[in-house]
């Protein structure tokens, strides 16, 4: 299979994941790049560094000016993405492992790698954004569902605010409700207000 062949693969797994199709054409123009790039040295062979080569060249296109930060992580993502499909027929990285929580915690993540409820491209970022906050109700030692008080969710929101914004915040506040709703749903929590 060509790259070409394994730009439309990769194109048709993000689209089956539920990627809307503006996403998945916003993926295409970087791997093409990237594509034509590599074709330039006259080598068919997708590698780490390749694609390094490739990002360091768009990095000094924006320390020129040429180019902005954002079109730089846009670049990053997709040809990082793509490798990684590339080499191992997946989506999504394994390497990223999630900590151990404690049996309720561990469990509920268990149920977000599988629930058909979280399918498509929010099952990887439900999971990133319940892991932050399973970790983060440990700490305050709350570890079931079971235990969630409003309190403690706003607790949460709070601290998150002071560290990101913008899209990641609102994303963040989304899947928290996302989340709380199926812990109230499969009668694991009712938030209370203590």
């Amino acid at each position: 299979m060509n790259l070409e062949q394994q730009l439309d693969s990769f194109l048709f797994a993000l689209a089956e994941e539920g990627y809307p199709p503006k996403s998945c054409k916003l993926y295409r123009t970087p791997i093409e790049c990237l594509i034509r790039s590599l074709y330039k040295c006259e080598n068919r062979t997708l590698n780490r560094d390749i694609v390094d080569r490739f990002l360091t060249y768009h990095v000094k296109r924006h320390a020129n000016g040429e180019i902005s930060s954002e079109t730089v992580r846009y670049y990053k993502r997709a040809a990082s993405r793509f490798l990684h499909y590339i080499e191992t027929g997946n989506l999504y990285s394994v390497r990223k492992m999630t900590p151990k929580h404690g049996t309720a915690f561990e469990a509920i993540m268990e149920e977000l790698r599988t629930d058909e409820f979280f399918s498509g491209p929010d099952r990887y970022h439900m999971i990133s954004s319940a892991n932050q906050f399973f970790l983060w109700l440990e700490e305050m030692q709350c570890f079931s569902p079971s235990g969630i008080t409003l309190e403690l969710v706003r607790g949460y929101m709070l601290e998150r605010s002071a560290k990101v914004s913008g899209q990641t915040l609102y994303g963040d506040q989304r899947r928290l409700k996302i989340l709380t709703k199926y812990f109230v749903n499969h009668g694991l929590a009712n938030p209370r207000d203590d």
